[in-house]
């Protein structure tokens, strides 16, 4: 575009030049044709003084141009190099933290589910009438997986199975019986040093929980929990999730 335009102005320049030598006007023809060079090496002289302004300017300033420049840069920099330090010994300190609660998971998980499989097992045993074959000694209630870690190894749930007596069952009543069972022994004081209730952030959560049942093949599995913080932390945001994105639980996830 401003090709166009020089190419337009050039023409035209030519254009007039001609008609002036026809017309035989020399002396305006003499000025038409050295006003183009006449402005270009005036640009010129006057881009040069302004350059040589500037460098003499920056020559007798150069200090204070360099801390007005350089003083908001740095100072950004540091800011930066700060935030990125505050980030990595934030990852360094939450790697640590999961590191220890991992840790103390392995330490604690195989006593938590003697002790929950203690507690289930007589619950379990008055389960027959909706479908369950009740489990005769301890070891029935025994999964392979046993245990796992949510919440980064902060929260134990356990895992047990009980065998199915039939092919179609209440999943939904199951844990409602159980729950319920479990809830009534706590109130009696049938499980020694336990509170019958875990109070958090003003709401009452049963001690001991059986959080979800899940239908298998050939048997069921009952995932329990000892209620704790963590624990109420962990099932409001799972049942929060759940609220949100609602779909098809898969049996081994429930993160949701």
């Amino acid at each position: 575009m401003m090709w166009e335009k020089i190419k337009n102005r050039f023409i035209s320049w030519v254009s007039r030049l001609a008609d002036l030598w026809e017309q035989k006007r020399y002396g305006s023809f003499t000025l038409l044709l050295l006003s183009v060079p006449v402005s270009i090496g005036l640009a010129i002289f006057l881009f040069w003084i302004a350059a040589l302004g500037l460098i003499g300017f920056v020559a007798v300033h150069f200090i204070e141009i360099a801390v007005i420049v350089g003083l908001p840069t740095a100072l950004l920099s540091w800011i930066a190099a700060k935030k990125s330090e505050r980030l990595e010994q934030r990852k360094e300190l939450d790697e640590k933290e999961r590191q220890r609660r991992l840790a103390e998971y392995n330490a604690r998980k195989e006593s938590t589910y003697d002790v929950e499989a203690k507690m289930l097992f007589p619950v379990a045993r008055e389960l027959s009438g909706v479908g369950l074959n009740p489990p005769m000694r301890l070891s029935n209630l025994y999964s392979p997986c046993r245990t796992l870690p949510r919440s980064d190894g902060a929260v134990i749930l356990c895992q047990f199975l009980i065998q199915k007596s039939q092919e179609i069952i209440d999943t939904d009543l199951i844990k409602h019986l159980a729950q319920t069972k479990i809830d009534q022994r706590l109130a009696s004081g049938e499980y020694p040093g336990m509170k019958q209730y875990h109070i958090f952030e003003g709401r009452s959560f049963s001690s001991f929980m059986v959080t979800d049942v899940v239908d298998g093949e050939g048997f069921i599995e009952v995932y329990t929990v000892l209620v704790n913080n963590e624990v109420c932390l962990y099932l409001q945001s799972r049942d929060l999730n759940r609220d949100i994105a609602p779909r098809q639980t898969d049996k081994t996830d429930l993160e949701y």
